[in-house]
């Protein structure tokens, strides 16, 4: 009884609240969730800190369960928290205003969408990552994709102002 308990709370967490079992675009809909997340969780830079690293070590340890002992398969569509914190390491340096702009909301819309094309595309090296086993290889290259698009938020952000 404990044990599927358990397991079913790892399924909740790893697939980003059940969001990787609707058919499509399942790290699309778990990225959008942590979109959504991030927006209203993310009020301090050092909360944001220990928020991500949380998420990362939590991530790391509930992916490599999810995919040996529920999906049995290397790498399962279906988790999604890994998309869930690059999603949070591309936008850890936006600065959240405390009145609606639309700046704020463009980038947030640019940088999913760069995160998005990251993690689908695995450019070098994000696409040498994937042969790592585990929960840390299920992490690794979604954490990566979210340092290409936390650059070139950041640069975007710093350039047009």
């Amino acid at each position: 009884m404990f044990k599927n308990i358990f397991l079913f709370i790892v399924d909740f967490l790893s697939t980003t609240f059940f969001s990787g079992k609707i058919p499509g675009p399942k790290g699309t809909y778990g990225s959008f969730l942590a979109l959504i997340l991030m927006y209203f969780v993310f009020p301090h830079f050092i909360f944001k800190i220990i928020l991500t690293l949380i998420l990362i070590i939590f991530g790391i340890f509930l992916s490599d369960i999810s995919e040996k002992y529920i999906y049995k398969k290397k790498d399962p569509s279906q988790i999604t928290i890994d998309e869930v914190a690059g999603i949070f390491v591309t936008f850890i340096y936006l600065y959240k205003p405390n009145t609606f702009e639309y700046k704020y909301i463009i980038l947030l819309s640019i940088g999913f969408i760069i995160f998005r094309i990251f993690d689908i595309l695995k450019p070098y090296p994000i696409n040498t990552l994937q042969n790592i086993k585990g929960g840390i290889g299920i992490m690794i290259d979604d954490l990566l994709a979210g340092i290409y698009s936390l650059i070139l938020v950041n640069l975007i952000s710093y350039f047009v102002g």
